[in-house]
C-alpha cells in the first residue's frame, strides 16, 4: 500500500538545482570518486582522498602539511580552515546530489527523471527487498528497465542496505541477505556504492550502519556521513517527521552559502517531495519554522 509521505513541494528540490547550477557547481557521483585503495575503504582512505581533492596534489609532503595545519587550527585555536581558504581563480562547489528510497521507490525515479531534464546527475540509493523473502512485508517494486535507462543517462544506481535490520540483527543471516541483494544489483546495474539504511535499531542500539566488514560489500564504497566519504558541508532531510526538524535549514539558504572548493552532500529522500501536502502535516515540529509555511502558503 503506498505510504503518503509528502511533506516538501517537488518545486523546492528543483529551486535548490537550480540555485546551485547558477553557481557553475560541479554535480558528481560517488562513482566518480575512483578507485580506492583495498577492499575495505577505510576513513583514512576517505580523508585522503578529501585531501587529495582539496589541495589537487596526492604529494606526501603537501598532504602531511596540510593535515598537521588543519589539525592544529582545531585543536588550538577552534578553528576549521576552509577548503575555500586555498581557493584559487574559478573553483566551484563540488556537489553529491543523494537519493534514498526509503519508501515509494516511483518517487525516487519521478525526481531521477525531473534531474535528467534539468541536466544534472544523483547517485541514487534502492532496497532490493524491505521484508524476509516471501513475507508479506516484501513489497517493493523496482522497475529495473527504467532505471537501467536512467543509468545510461549518467544516475548512479546504488543499493540500499537494510538487510541487518531484516535479519533481525541475526549477522549470519543478513550475510546471506547482502549477498542475494548485491547480486541483484551487480545483475542489473554497475554498482559501485552502498548506504545503510536508518533502521529500527535492534539489542544494544545496533543498525544497519553497523554491520561489520561482510565479502559480498568488498571493494563498494560506502556513502555515509561519518563513516565514508567526506564531505565539507551536508544537509539531510532525514529527520523531517522527527521532532529535531523544528531545526532544520531551508536547503535553498544552504545551497546559497555554498561557494569556492568545497564538497557538499545533500541527501534527499523523494518520498517527502510531490504535489499534495499530506493531511496530517501539523502535527510534525517542522511546520513551525516559516519558510517551510511558506513552501504551502499557510
Amino acid at each position: 500500500m503506498k505510504i503518503n509521505h509528502t511533506l516538501f513541494p517537488l518545486s523546492l528540490a528543483t529551486d535548490v538545482i537550480r540555485i546551485l547550477q547558477a553557481k557553475d557547481s560541479d554535480f558528481i557521483r560517488y562513482a566518480d570518486l575512483g578507485a580506492w585503495p583495498g577492499k575495505w575503504p577505510s576513513r583514512w582512505d576517505y580523508r585522503r582522498e578529501h585531501t587529495v581533492w582539496q589541495l589537487g596534489s596526492s604529494h606526501p609532503v603537501a598532504l602531511g602539511a596540510w593535515l598537521l595545519l588543519r589539525s592544529w587550527a582545531k585543536r588550538v585555536h577552534g578553528v576549521v580552515i576552509a577548503p575555500r581558504a586555498l581557493d584559487q581563480g574559478t573553483a566551484v562547489p563540488q556537489i553529491l546530489l543523494q537519493h534514498d528510497a526509503d519508501d515509494n521507490p516511483e518517487c525516487t525515479v519521478r525526481l531521477m527523471q525531473v534531474e535528467r531534464e534539468m541536466g544534472v546527475v544523483s547517485s541514487c540509493y534502492f532496497f532490493h527487498r524491505v521484508g524476509l523473502p516471501g513475507s508479506t512485508g516484501d513489497q517493493y517494486p523496482l522497475d529495473v528497465p527504467v532505471l537501467q535507462d536512467l543509468e545510461r543517462s549518467g544516475f548512479e544506481i546504488g543499493y540500499h542496505q537494510n538487510a541487518y535490520e531484516r535479519s533481525d540483527y541475526d549477522l549470519p543471516l543478513a550475510e546471506k541477505l547482502v549477498a542475494e541483494d548485491v547480486e541483484f544489483y551487480r545483475k542489473h546495474f554497475r554498482l559501485s556504492s552502498y548506504v545503510p539504511h536508518g533502521g529500527k535499531p535492534g539489542p544494544q542500539g545496533r543498525n544497519n550502519e553497523h554491520l561489520p566488514p561482510i565479502p559480498a560489500l568488498q571493494g563498494l564504497i560506502w556513502a555515509y556521513s561519518g563513516g565514508g566519504v567526506c564531505t565539507d558541508a551536508h544537509w539531510s532531510d532525514g529527520h523531517v517527521e522527527f521532532p529535531e526538524a523544528r531545526e532544520l535549514q531551508d536547503p535553498r539558504k544552504f545551497a546559497h552559502g555554498l561557494s569556492g572548493r568545497v564538497r557538499a552532500r545533500l541527501l534527499l529522500h523523494p518520498q517527502y517531495y510531490g504535489d499534495t501536502l499530506r493531511s496530517d502535516w501539523s502535527r510534525f515540529t517542522i511546520s513551525e519554522q516559516s519558510w517551510w509555511r511558506a513552501l504551502w502558503n499557510l
